[in-house]
C-alpha cells in the first residue's frame, strides 16, 4: 500500500536527498521596485486547460498583492512551444517569465538568454532541481515542482478487456507489450492497450539507464549507442504491427494534441506515458480511476526501472526583460507562496517549497494525493539523471520525427537510430 498523503509531503525533503537530485510569511523579498510604477508582464507557459485556469487565479492573486503590476498571460499548446519562444528570442521579444524544461534552460543559458534569478528566495527549494541549474553562479530556473515519468493506467478499460492489472514492480516490457495486445484484442475499435512508444525522449532515456547507459552525461555527451536505440524503435514498431499500440497515422497524430485530445484523456488507451503530475488533469477528463505505475525494467527485477526525480518545469525570466524586479517578484510568489500553492496544487509536480507542500496537506484532493504517494513509494528506487547539455533540446523533436519514419516503414530501426545518433552528435558540437 502507499504511503499517506501527509507522510509524502513530509519526506520529499528526503526524497530529493535519495535522487541526489511561494512570496509569504518569511519567504525572501526579491529586491524592491516602485511601488507606484505601472508595470506590465508577460508570462507564458504550455499546458493544459486545467493548468492555464489555476495559473491564472495564482497571477490574479499576485496582481492583488502588487495593484502597479499587470501580468499578461498566454497559454500555448506543448507542440510548437518552443520554436515560436526561439523565434521571439532571437528577435528580442520574449516573454518576461517563461516556463521552460530543463534541457531548454541550458539551451537559452548558454545563449545568455536567461535572467540570474539571484533575488528569488531558493532556501526552501528542492536543492537537486534548483542547483542543477544554477550556472557559474547564476541562477538561471526555479522548478515549478517535483515529477517523475510514469505509466499512466485505465482500470475500467482493464476490466472491460478481462485483463488484470500488473505487478509494476517487477515487471518486463515484454509482459508489457503482452498485457497491451490482450487489451486491444479484447476491446472494441479504436481502443487500444497502449499509447505509441517513440513519442518522448524520456522513454528513450529510461530504456538506455535499464540497459546500462545515458541519454546524455554528466559531461554532456551522448551516452547511449546505436544499437540500444535500435532495439527501442524496434520495440514500439512492434506494437503498432501487432495492434498493441494504435496505428503509424494515429501515433504521429496524438503527438500534435492537447492533453484534453489524448486518448488517455479519452478512455482510448489502457496505458500511456505522462509525467505523475499531469495525472489530476488527465482524470478530470477520463473520469475512470487512473492509476500511476512504474515503467516495466529489461530485467524483471524488483527496484530496476531507473526511474528518475525531475523538475517538472522551470521558470525562467529573459535576460532581456525591463523589468528584472517585477519578473523576479512573480517567479518568487508562484514558486514560494503558499497562497499559489494552494491554487496550482500539484499540476507542475509535487511544490518544490517544502512550506508550500505543508500548506496543501489539508486540501488535497484523492487525485492530487495520489500523485504524491506515488512520488513517495518510488523515492528509494529513483537515480540521478543529467539534464541535456546544449545542443541536445531538439533531441525529442528529432526522436519524434525519426518515430515516424520507422512506424511508416520508411526507416529500419537501424538506420533510424543511426540518423538520430549522428544528428545529435553534429548539434552537440
Amino acid at each position: 500500500m502507499l504511503p499517506s498523503a501527509r507522510r509524502t509531503l513530509m519526506v520529499l525533503p528526503a526524497i530529493a536527498a535519495s535522487a541526489a537530485m511561494l512570496l509569504t510569511g518569511c519567504a525572501g523579498d526579491p529586491g524592491t521596485g516602485s511601488a507606484d510604477e505601472e508595470v506590465t508582464l508577460r508570462l507564458v507557459w504550455w499546458g493544459s486547460d486545467d493548468r492555464a485556469a489555476v495559473t491564472r487565479d495564482a497571477v490574479a492573486a499576485f496582481e492583488e498583492l502588487h495593484p502597479n503590476i499587470t501580468v499578461q498571460t498566454e497559454s500555448l499548446p506543448f507542440e510548437g512551444y518552443f520554436d515560436k519562444l526561439s523565434t521571439q528570442i532571437a528577435a528580442n521579444d520574449a516573454p518576461d517569465v517563461q516556463q521552460l524544461t530543463g534541457d531548454f534552460v541550458v539551451e537559452y543559458g548558454t545563449r545568455g538568454a536567461l535572467l540570474d534569478l539571484a533575488d528569488v528566495d531558493t532556501s526552501k527549494l528542492d536543492s537537486a532541481t534548483t542547483d542543477i541549474v544554477d550556472f557559474d553562479g547564476e541562477q538561471l530556473g526555479v522548478p515549478t515542482g517535483i515529477a517523475t515519468f510514469a505509466i499512466v493506467a485505465n482500470p475500467v478499460l482493464f476490466e472491460q478487456a478481462g485483463v488484470p492489472m500488473p505487478d509494476d514492480e517487477s515487471w518486463t516490457w515484454e509482459e508489457y507489450a503482452d498485457i497491451a495486445q490482450k487489451i486491444s484484442d479484447a476491446s472494441p475499435d479504436g481502443v487500444f492497450g497502449s499509447q505509441a512508444l517513440g513519442t518522448d525522449s524520456n522513454q528513450i532515456a529510461i530504456w538506455a539507464r535499464q540497459n546500462g547507459q545515458e541519454l546524455f552525461t554528466a559531461e554532456g555527451q551522448l551516452g547511449v549507442d546505436e544499437g540500444a536505440v535500435a532495439d527501442f524503435y524496434a520495440f514500439a514498431k512492434s506494437m503498432v504491427d501487432s495492434g498493441a499500440a494504435p496505428t503509424a497515422d494515429e501515433a504521429t497524430e496524438q503527438t500534435t494534441l492537447g492533453l484534453e485530445q489524448t486518448g488517455t484523456a479519452l478512455n482510448r488507451y489502457a496505458m500511456g506515458f505522462w509525467a505523475s503530475n499531469q495525472l489530476p488533469s488527465l482524470e478530470a477528463l477520463s473520469q475512470s480511476g487512473l492509476e500511476l505505475l512504474r515503467y516495466p525494467t529489461a530485467s524483471g527485477k524488483a527496484g530496476d526501472q531507473k526511474m528518475s526525480f525531475v523538475a517538472s518545469q522551470y521558470w525562467s525570466a529573459s535576460s532581456r526583460t525591463e523589468h528584472p524586479v517585477e519578473a523576479q517578484l512573480l517567479i518568487d510568489f508562484l514558486a514560494n507562496s503558499p497562497d499559489a500553492g494552494k491554487l496550482l496544487l500539484v499540476g507542475r509536480g509535487a511544490p518544490a517549497n517544502s512550506d508550500v507542500r505543508e500548506a496543501l496537506i489539508p486540501i488535497l484532493g484523492p487525485e492530487d494525493a495520489k500523485v504524491l504517494d506515488f512520488v513517495a513509494a518510488i523515492s528509494d528506487e529513483v537515480v540521478v539523471s543529467p539534464l541535456a547539455p546544449a545542443g541536445g533540446a531538439t533531441f525529442q523533436e528529432n526522436m519524434r520525427r525519426y518515430t515516424t519514419e520507422v512506424f511508416f516503414g520508411r526507416m529500419s530501426p537501424a538506420d533510424a537510430a543511426t540518423a538520430l545518433l549522428d544528428e545529435t552528435r553534429t548539434a552537440l558540437g
